[in-house]
């Protein structure tokens, strides 16, 4: 899992301890530990793409001609 990786395990240091978070951020109270660190990972993953995606400025071009060709 991502969250055992370097950046995941520096993300997870903002977490303190499961009770801060449980008890203290809305939605989360209701999650268990194992849901908040399969969220974790699927936010980091998506902001790794996104990033790598977005330095990648061939393949943005080539998708937006694509799109703009269709209309």
């Amino acid at each position: 899992a991502l969250a055992s990786t370097p950046v995941g395990q520096e993300n997870l240091s903002y977490i303190t301890s499961f009770d801060d978070l449980h008890n203290e951020h809305g939605m989360y109270k209701r999650m268990s530990f194992d849901q908040l660190i399969l969220l974790v990972d699927c936010l980091l993953e998506s902001h790794m793409f996104a990033r790598t995606f977005n330095s990648n400025n061939e393949q943005r071009n080539l998708l937006w001609k694509a799109g703009k060709n269709e209309k």
